[in-house]
């Protein structure tokens, strides 16, 4: 299969939905389906009518992690080449993106592929989800910032558990630990998301979700003088938007904004 058809791209109004579509190979990242994620995440990125980005998985699950039938010289040399030129590159776009991502993970997301849901900005679940981290069944470490992720979601002795022993987190258990904002029947998860991504495209203040993105993010491993610096620096820019009179101006005649992101 092809880039493009490894990875589905549609936009549906201010909403764009990507697909990881190898369902028989339970979404594994291939050289062809990184090479579609990156195209679509540079689509939605370069649209600006497209808000919110829906990230899901064809089939049975979200992802089982990389595909380990692919041999190395795939990956343009070194595996830790492989790691920071392929992975890490499109789990940045991901981070960097001024879009909102939402993960719809239903079955597994697994290994490297764990780290590409826990790179979105919401996580919404169906019932079948869990997070695996197969790394010790065959002598390896996680990889693609996996343990960035699983040390601010769990803590470190619970993320130490989760990957020396393999353990496999249910999606009651993201939900309690507050990794999953949602959690809803397989069948309806894809519907669900979309509504969800809907109401922040057309709710949210575009410039609220952009910058809080970027703050919050950054406060994760800044000082708290840093951090008031920010977002000193960002509310300035915000107070300087269309957006911000917009708004002033709707509160004032008891009436819904109409927000432009500019």
């Amino acid at each position: 299969m092809s880039a493009k058809d490894e990875v589905l791209y549609t936009e549906h109004d201010d909403v764009a939905l990507i697909v990881l579509n190898r369902p028989k190979q339970m979404n594994a990242s291939s050289v062809a389906l990184r090479a579609g994620l990156r195209k679509a995440i540079d689509d939605a990125d370069k649209n600006p009518n497209i808000r919110v980005v829906i990230l899901t998985g064809a089939g049975r699950g979200f992802s089982a992690g990389a595909d380990l039938t692919e041999s190395f010289t795939e990956h343009r040399g070194t595996i830790t080449e492989h790691i920071l030129k392929d992975h890490k590159q499109l789990i940045d776009a991901i981070e960097h993106s001024d879009k909102t991502f939402i993960a719809a993970v239903h079955g597994p997301a697994a290994g490297v592929m764990l780290s590409y849901a826990m790179a979105c900005d919401v996580i919404m679940m169906g019932e079948s989800a869990y997070l695996y981290s197969p790394f010790t069944a065959i002598s390896l470490v996680p990889d693609g910032v996996v343990t960035h992720y699983l040390l601010q979601a769990l803590g470190y002795h619970r993320a130490f558990e989760f990957v020396v022993e393999g353990k496999r987190l249910d999606a009651k258990a993201c939900l309690d630990a507050g990794i999953a904002s949602a959690l809803v029947p397989d069948d309806e998860l894809r519907d669900k998301a979309m509504e969800r991504a809907q109401k922040i495209a057309r709710t949210s203040a575009p410039l609220t979700a952009k910058y809080a993105k970027k703050l919050l993010r950054f406060a994760r491993h800044a000082s708290r003088d840093d951090v008031t610096a920010l977002e000193a620096s960002y509310q300035h820019i915000c107070s300087q938007s269309e957006d911000f009179q917009e708004g002033v101006a709707a509160f004032m005649q008891k009436r819904k904004p109409e927000f432009k992101g500019r």
